[in-house]
């Protein structure tokens, strides 16, 4: 009865450090704040508590949540996209290797939390693979969290400066404009499809929203499922995913609740804080070469990547520049839209990139690990 308490009380104190993380619009706001109020809460009490089996759950709403992106239109788009898709997750792997590599080579880090801090998908979702996989969560979420944080806050000024030095170098001759937006962009940055509120029918399309998000949600969780018990490397949220997709794939997109995604990133919070103890904290001083590899290691996706897409298709340089950023797909399709990227293109290849990422990476990175030792 008391570990059920101090359960709930951990995720109370979670779920208000999320809050707190939420109103103050910190980039990934409410996993910070939730692993923050739980790291609070266990250095000063030590009485955090945390069911290793909710994990399982947490995975699979992942799952869902990446699943659920998915589409008919979404998989032509990568049709249409396969060779910088293809391009891109190789270099993705391959640059998170190095740099994985390197935070091992030159840190205290051991192999498996030094590849998972580098690899370029959602910070907690490595942070809870990390877990399966024998890496210490808390590093690789707190490196994984500065990754995003200098993607949101640096990276934007950069690609701006970027834009404006391409339309200098592609200005139309005298008397003709600039190129702008491709009507694509337009079109990808407001749903006109949204039905009015006519009264009964608004309830009616509420009840089918919901009867398709809990379909997306058993699909999921029949994946994960599956997954797990075949023993796949972190197979519930693999697995999770499939299933989602799957069925996201023949129903058409499912919108994915946001307090359910409140809730995950809670769970997840509570996750990776419960595991901090005081040492952990005295021991952050490790952190600093790993975070000047992140740093260099950014640019080299950013750049690097989007060189190589660039001179081998016809994307231009701005939309091989935010499809190569291993950031969220949300922020970088919103942030093209300011620059008169390809949005509908960079959405597809940022999808890409984290079902890609979450599909095979946790596999191979395991087979490096093992082989390292």
């Amino acid at each position: 009865m008391e570990s059920m308490f101090l359960f709930v009380l951990t995720i109370a104190v979670a779920a208000v450090g999320g809050t707190i993380g939420y109103r103050l619009r910190l980039p990934a706001g409410v996993l910070v704040g939730a692993m923050a109020a739980t790291v609070t809460f266990n250095i000063l009490t030590e009485r955090a508590v945390f069911y290793a089996d909710i994990r399982i759950g947490i995975q699979v709403l992942a799952g869902a949540m990446i699943g659920s992106r998915m589409d008919m239109a979404v998989v032509r788009g990568m049709k249409r996209l396969i060779a910088p898709i293809a391009i891109l997750v190789l270099s993705m792997f391959v640059l998170n290797v190095v740099f994985g590599s390197a935070m091992y080579f030159l840190s205290s880090l051991d192999v498996a939390t030094a590849l998972f801090a580098a690899a370029p998908g959602g910070a907690s979702d490595m942070a809870i693979i990390a877990a399966d996989l024998g890496a210490y969560p808390p590093y690789v979420a707190l490196l994984q969290l500065s990754r995003l944080i200098i993607i949101f806050t640096v990276m934007p000024l950069v690609f701006r400066r970027a834009a404006v030095n391409g339309k200098h170098d592609t200005a139309q001759p005298s008397g003709q404009s600039e190129p702008v937006a491709p009507a694509a962009v337009e079109a990808a940055s407001t749903d006109h499809s949204a039905p009015a509120d006519n009264g009964p029918a608004a309830p009616q399309q509420s009840g089918s929203r919901g009867r398709k998000l809990v379909s997306l949600i058993a699909a999921a969780a029949l994946g994960g499922t599956v997954f797990y018990l075949l023993g796949v490397t972190a197979g519930a949220l693999i697995g999770g995913m499939v299933g989602g997709s799957v069925f996201c794939v023949l129903r058409g997109k499912v919108p994915f609740p946001s307090q359910l995604k409140i809730l995950m990133q809670v769970g997840a919070g509570a996750f990776i804080g419960f595991r901090v103890e005081r040492e952990t904290l005295l021991s952050l001083g490790e952190l600093v070469i790993p975070l000047a590899v992140m740093f260099v290691g950014i640019i080299a996706f950013s750049f690097g990547i989007a060189y190589v897409i660039n001179h081998t298709t016809k994307l231009d340089w701005v939309t091989c520049m935010l499809a190569s950023t291993p950031g969220g797909q949300q922020e970088m399709a919103l942030l093209s839209e300011d620059l008169g990227a390809d949005t509908p293109s960079i959405a597809i290849m940022q999808t890409a990139r984290l079902v890609c990422v979450i599909a095979f990476f946790p596999t191979l990175l395991s087979v490096i690990t093992g082989l390292v030792g």
